[in-house]
């Protein structure tokens, strides 16, 4: 029989880690860690700015998924250099110190956010589908060049360049997921979500994916986002790599 697979998830007592906790397969070991506390007896709160604190934390873990640090899009830079930039250092350093075999790093659609700002992509985060043709449209993927739209964004692009440095250097498998729109209702709450959506079953299948991706998978950046008919970024990597193929449409809230 098959060890289970411990994992441990960083910041778990926000929405994404309460989703992952609740709806991840029964399968795997999970543990969380979080500065705020939680109700759920699973996770132990540590602050991760404190290496020493949260260094034990990773004994004996196979996967580490990072939700860690302040996910505003609306924070400061002192915010992002002072919390989240030496989060998610402390984070992938002592994954690397306890041989952590795979972390699946939780970055942000937001280091490529400024492409909305161009045609054709400012039109259908506005609504404009009139305008664009489909069967022409040029997906943003993880091969386009970086353009963040804040210091969140910033930040994010940080821990993908610190993924591929631990990847590079220690052999660390490392999944990056450019995550779209989690929201506590699951349905788009403004325009641009009809495109930006990410549903929380294929949040899960998404995750559950990048975890039993095959050992070869080494360094990759995927885009988090359901199969919305209007949605702006590439599928086509995370599913001839992963298997990925999200089932939900954010068309069928459209009238509601």
């Amino acid at each position: 029989m098959d060890k289970q697979k411990q994992i441990l998830i960083t910041g778990s007592s926000g929405l994404i880690g309460q989703i992952l906790l609740n709806h991840l397969p029964s399968e795997y070991v999970i543990t969380g860690l979080d500065i705020t506390e939680s109700s759920d007896k699973r996770t132990s709160v540590a602050n991760l700015r404190n290496f020493d604190e949260i260094n034990h934390h990773f004994a004996n873990i196979d996967i580490v998924i990072d939700l860690a640090g302040i996910s505003n899009l609306d924070a400061d830079w002192n915010q992002i250099c002072t919390n989240n930039i030496p989060v998610t250092c402390n984070t992938f350093e002592a994954a690397k110190e306890h041989n952590v075999k795979r972390i699946i790093y939780v970055s942000s659609n937001h280091v490529t956010g400024m492409y909305e700002s161009e045609a054709p992509y400012s039109d259908i985060i506005a609504g404009n589908y009139h305008q664009i043709r489909l069967s022409k449209l040029q997906y943003i993927h993880s091969g386009s060049q970086i353009k963040p739209d804040s210091p969140y964004g910033i930040g994010k692009s940080f821990g993908e360049s610190t993924a591929k440095y631990y990847s590079e250097k220690f052999g660390i498998s490392i999944i990056c997921l450019r995550i779209g729109t989690v929201n506590k209702l699951n349905k788009p709450m403004d325009i641009r979500q009809f495109a930006t959506l990410l549903t929380h079953k294929d949040l899960i299948q998404l995750i559950s994916k990048s975890i039993e991706a095959k050992s070869h998978v080494k360094y990759e950046i995927f885009y988090g986002v359901s199969n919305n008919k209007w949605r702006i970024w590439d599928l086509t990597e995370s599913n001839k790599k992963i298997s990925f193929q999200p089932k939900d449409d954010a068309e069928i809230y459209r009238n509601q």
